[in-house]
């Protein structure tokens, strides 16, 4: 329900003048959102307005109206005031025993329409006022499941009208509601088929929406419904097929998720209780009162009210739940939250959590340096307050006091492993005792001990390198950061993530928080607090993107040669851990960047293949952008499609024929005269115009059975059309077609079902995997695909053949490299598909040494 607080409010502030004048244009009708900006043109009194256009004089409209509680703006456009919608309207509802007891009118869905609009409490026609709280808050339990309600309280005896469970209607004429006990006039089908009317229009399938917007649609399109007492709202919807379940309205059977809302979503993210619930529940309507009228209450009211919205927000999560439901929704400062903290103030009131928020609110604006300071008033108001505490460390953190950001990232409660941490744990800890004051530091920075880590002196810039890239990527992940971060995983969106691979993931962050659009960002917003020597470091690495590399030597445990196949320079690339994972000659992805007095690879370096780094190579010649790059990482988990040489789509196609009358020995010199006989009664079907002799299919006598195999339909119906044509009274008796998946699990079930039960663990032999007439036609498959092979143009190879490679001196040592790479794949069992390498030697004659 919250969400309907935040969704439309941006960075303006609601001018009383101007929504005035759209009052009184209005009067107690509803106009056309065009006729009313028309109608505000001629107006005389709004000198805001001189010199402004229509366009911008509509888009002025439509924000008022988004930043004021006093006007509604239909899906058909029409604009009309809610205090009009809601004067003389009439909402019943079933009153409980358990109401009655305590006094109470339990809101939602049938009754919290009534004053939606209203900030201060609506007064009673008999005396007292109207006051809309939480069962907390009245220490009511009301749900058997323990989950927050609101109810309307009055003054006491305020029911004494109702002496039973019965019907009671409430009513509102000029702000005054009026109690009593109710009897149904009209059945309410009017009102029940707007309200489904409305829901069809704005809820898609398995969807909640808010009810008290839905209602004010229904309202805002009919000011005629709700006028006579009707019955009430969660049975008008149940007669609908919806369901009202407490501010939610859904369709009967369609009941949302866990999460279904947003509301719920934060429920459970910050794990709160039904105490915070109900704290969270209380800050969101004193910002909605503060977002609708920025009039001030009675100093001692409001300084009242403002102390317990304080104590609501010192639950430990509430603040930062609060935080995240407003300024996610924009990537900039929020105005609600200005004016809730503005308010507050105020009234002489503060705390850790309020400058927290404010904390927060600056960031936005990239006022990190006035940030940072709430953030130390906060810590010294309550300084075990663990948002605050992590929030001032990673300030900490980035301005290179990295002692004392640790100590409050320990006080927050973050555990040693955490990211944020343990690069700090790392440049922390002490080097090993015996270690002379002018022996080479053992962090390897190649200072003295002395002048480097002794003492916890500053730790040179490079062994910061890494905390450096920690600090990019947490800036990175901040939500004002993700209008640069999505694109780069729009192609993952509708993707199972756990088939995307593990590397995919990390190696699209990298592109989103090391591009140079981030870079920037980071230097103008961070750029106050960062060191100055990590300053210039990021400065040159704005322009620095990522490259194929390839490794030219290596010094174990110290460092690696890389020269850059774009650019064509060579770097002598400070890294230990990778000299033990890599050989000379592999080629890599890497963003090999300048540190200090040297080159550090940083980001997530990537082991390539032949065929990887040749599409690497095409999206780095053709601008390797981000988006570029980020289409080629996300290629790398995409399964290949297995195709034919004729680019068909692999199916294994098997048709039995049998003749009705022509003889067999009548057929077999035909099919001798049409095909290639291969051993026995078994026959090739090749395609002779191709540059080398294609099988396109298998014809053998089983009996009297003419059985046909192919790997694509195309080629199947071609070859049964042949057949066809010689034999007129041929008959399919059996056809079955299987797809590439598949067939490799037939042809695994057929070895799995063979092991018998008298010696579970026995292997199948290689001739009684053969002779699975599934695994008989991929092994075909793979010959035909391993001779087209030969004569494809390689990208590995500079576009040369197989066999052009191999008669080429110049390229013979590439062409032999790139066989042996074949020889890292992992060894096909029963029902893989894959090319056997030392047969590919043996056709185009080269040794494995070359």
């Amino acid at each position: 329900m919250f969400t309907a607080i935040f969704d439309s409010v941006n960075d303006m502030e609601s001018d009383d003048e101007f929504v005035n004048a759209v009052i009184e244009e209005l009067g107690r009708d509803s106009l056309p959102f065009d006729t009313l900006v028309a109608r505000l043109r001629k107006r005389e009194d709004l000198p805001s307005l001189t010199g402004t256009s229509n366009d911008e004089l509509a888009i002025r409209l439509r924000e008022e109206l988004a930043l004021t509680g006093d006007l509604w703006l239909t899906d058909t456009g029409m604009v009309i005031a809610i205090e009009t919608m809601l004067d003389g309207i009439q909402l019943c509802h079933w009153v409980t025993s358990f109401e009655l007891e305590h006094e109470v009118l339990e809101a939602f869905p049938d009754l919290a329409l009534l004053d939606c609009d209203l900030i201060e409490k609506a007064p009673l026609a008999d005396g007292g006022e109207l006051d809309f709280e939480a069962n907390s808050d009245l220490d009511l339990a009301s749900d058997e499941d323990g989950e927050l309600d609101f109810f309307y309280t009055g003054s006491p005896h305020w029911l004494r009208s109702i002496d039973e469970p019965s019907l009671v209607v409430l009513s509102r004429r000029d702000g005054v509601i009026s109690v009593g006990p109710g009897e149904l006039g009209d059945d309410g089908v009017r009102e029940g088929e707007a309200i489904r009317q409305v829901f069809d229009e704005t809820c898609s399938p398995g969807e909640a929406v808010d009810s008290i917007g839905l209602l004010l649609e229904v309202l805002a399109r009919d000011p005629t419904l709700f006028r006579t007492q009707v019955p009430p709202i969660k049975d008008l919807c149940e007669r609908a097929g919806l369901v009202a379940d407490g501010p939610l309205i859904y369709l009967a059977g369609d009941e949302p998720g866990e999460g279904g809302g947003a509301m719920d979503d934060l429920s459970q993210r910050f794990d709160f209780d039904r105490c915070c619930e109900a704290a969270f529940a209380e800050v969101l309507a004193y910002l909605l009162a503060v977002t609708g009228n920025n009039e001030q209450a009675d100093n001692g009211d409001e300084e009242q009210l403002g102390r317990v919205i304080l104590g609501h927000l010192a639950h430990e999560s509430v603040a930062p739940a609060v935080a995240e439901a407003i300024l996610d929704m924009s990537d900039e400062h929020s105005p609600v939250l200005d004016a809730f903290l503005s308010r507050l103030k105020a009234a002489g009131l503060e705390s850790a959590q309020t400058h927290y928020l404010q904390a927060l609110n600056l960031e936005r604006d990239g006022a990190v340096v006035a940030a940072m300071q709430e953030l130390e008033i906060a810590t010294r108001l309550d300084p075990t307050y663990p948002p605050a505490l992590e929030e001032l460390a990673w300030y900490v953190s980035d301005s290179g006091e990295l002692r004392r950001a640790d100590g409050l990232y320990a006080r927050a409660g973050i555990d040693e492993d955490d990211p944020a941490r343990a690069y700090l744990q790392d440049l922390l800890a002490r080097p090993l005792r015996g270690v002379g004051r002018n022996d080479p530091c053992p962090c390897g920075s190649g200072r003295k001990y002395k002048l480097c880590c002794l003492n916890d002196g500053t730790r040179p810039i490079e062994r910061r390198i890494g905390l450096l890239y920690q600090k990019i990527l947490t800036f990175a992940l901040r939500p004002q950061n993700h209008d640069l971060v999505r694109p780069i995983f729009a192609t993952t969106e509708d993707s199972d993530v756990a088939a995307l691979g593990g590397a995919t993931l990390p190696l699209l962050l990298d592109l989103a928080a090391l591009g140079s659009e981030m870079l920037e960002r980071f230097l103008n917003t961070r750029g106050s607090l960062v060191p100055a020597d990590e300053l210039q470091l990021v400065h040159e690495w704005v322009h620095l993107g990522p490259s194929l590399w390839q490794v030219v030597e290596i010094d174990p445990g110290t460092s690696i040669t890389m020269f850059d196949t774009v650019d064509g320079v060579s770097r002598v690339v400070q890294e230990k851990s990778m000299t033990n994972e890599i050989k000379e000659g592999d080629y890599t992805y890497a963003r090999v960047v300048p540190a200090g007095t040297g080159f550090q690879i940083i980001g997530i370096p990537l082991r390539l293949s032949a065929m990887q780094r040749e599409s690497l190579l095409d999206a780095l010649l053709s601008g390797g952008g981000p988006g570029r790059l980020a289409a080629w990482v996300r290629s790398l988990s995409t399964p290949i499609e297995m195709r034919t040489f004729d680019d068909e789509e692999i199916v294994f196609c098997k048709s039995v024929l049998v003749p009705q009358v022509t003889k067999w020995e009548e057929i077999m010199p035909v099919l001798d005269e049409m095909f290639d006989r291969d051993l026995g009664e078994r026959w090739r079907v090749i395609d002779h115009s191709a540059q080398h002799k294609m099988v396109r299919g298998w014809l053998e006598r089983e009996d009297d059975q003419l059985v046909l195999t192919t790997n694509a339909v195309e080629r199947e119906e071609t070859i049964l059309g042949l057949l066809m044509g010689a034999f007129d009274d041929l008959e399919i008796v059996e056809a079955t077609r299987l797809d590439f998946e598949g067939a490799r699990q037939q042809a695994q079930d057929e070895e799995d079902a063979s092991l018998t039960p008298a010696s579970p663990g026995r292997s199948l032999t290689e001739e009684e995997i053969a002779s699975s007439g599934v695994q008989a036609a991929l092994d075909r498959f793979i010959r035909e695909r391993e001779i087209a092979w030969l004569d494809e143009s390689i990208p590995a190879l500079h576009g040369l053949t197989p066999r052009q490679a191999a008669n080429d001196p110049s390229r013979r040592e590439e062409l032999v490299a790139l066989l042996n790479e074949f020889d890292h794949y992992p060894t096909a069992g029963a029902g893989a598909v894959t090319f056997d390498v030392d047969r590919l030697r043996g056709l185009l004659g080269v040794e494995r040494n070359g």
